[in-house]
């Protein structure tokens, strides 16, 4: 008996292993994916990995694409000002694009079942996806959450290393969060109909997504970032502290 105990806790240790580290794709891998919504068109997405890192290129054909990266047991999501926690994000593709970035979970909490050695479901926040694979890997996700349903649909795949600088996270700093929350009180709301390439996506020497940006350009502009970020901080400070923000009108110079 104590014998069998051992072997079922020693076989429960080693399924969660495998959850943990399951990866859709098992080596370099570019594919692309047709998303429905019930049954309408919804969307697109390009998924590149390493078979450990993930990126998913999320276009729903409503403004610039959103970009989610999965690396080092973390979700990220492309936002204006720096990249941001999946748990933080609060647009579109939250509920179905983590299905494509296993072996990446959203969450510690995430489920995930396998067979034959691959992701047969997986739960994530409010949502479900159920997998199906053939000999050249998966072919067709189903999502649902609640009273949505949604079916991505692989279209083509390509073994294909990818530069690892795709697969960087560059986390939202402090001075620039505070300078877009300034610039919302000053200027008003920013036009969500303008590609935001520099701020949205990011600077990707080589990036393989092509939007017509300049990226060698972007690329000179966004290096110094780094080197303005504890500048700005105290800049930012001064400039409330003399009553340059913040004041009604009328109030004092």
């Amino acid at each position: 008996m104590k014998k069998l105990l051992i072997f079922i806790f020693a076989l429960v240790v080693a399924t969660a292993a495998d959850a943990a580290t399951a990866p859709l794709f098992s080596s370099a891998n570019e594919s692309r994916w047709e998303v429905q919504e019930r049954g309408k068109a919804a969307g697109t997405v390009t998924l590149l990995t390493d078979g450990r890192s993930s990126r998913a290129e999320w276009s729903s054909g409503k403004g610039a694409p959103t970009v989610f990266i999965a690396t080092d047991g973390k979700v990220w999501v492309r936002a204006s000002g720096g990249d941001v926690a999946l748990g933080d994000w609060k647009g579109s593709g939250k509920q179905v694009i983590p299905a494509l970035l296993l072996p990446t979970t959203s969450t510690p909490r995430d489920k995930v079942d396998l067979a034959g050695g691959h992701p047969r479901a997986y739960a994530f926040g409010d949502s479900v996806a159920a997998y199906r694979f053939d000999e050249t890997g998966p072919v067709s996700i189903e999502v649902k959450s609640g009273a949505e349903h949604w079916v991505l649909t692989r279209k083509s795949a390509v073994k294909a290393s990818s530069d690892p600088s795709l697969f960087e996270v560059r986390a939202k700093k402090g001075g620039i969060g505070r300078l877009a929350r300034l610039s919302d009180n000053l200027l008003g709301p920013a036009d969500t109909s303008v590609s935001a390439t520099a701020g949205g996506r990011g600077v990707e020497k080589g990036a393989r997504f092509a939007d017509g940006g300049d990226y060698n350009a972007l690329a000179a502009v966004e290096t110094t970032d780094d080197e303005i970020d504890a500048s700005l901080e105290a800049e930012l400070a001064r400039f409330q502290k003399e009553g340059k923000v913040g004041r009604s009108q009328g109030g004092s110079r």
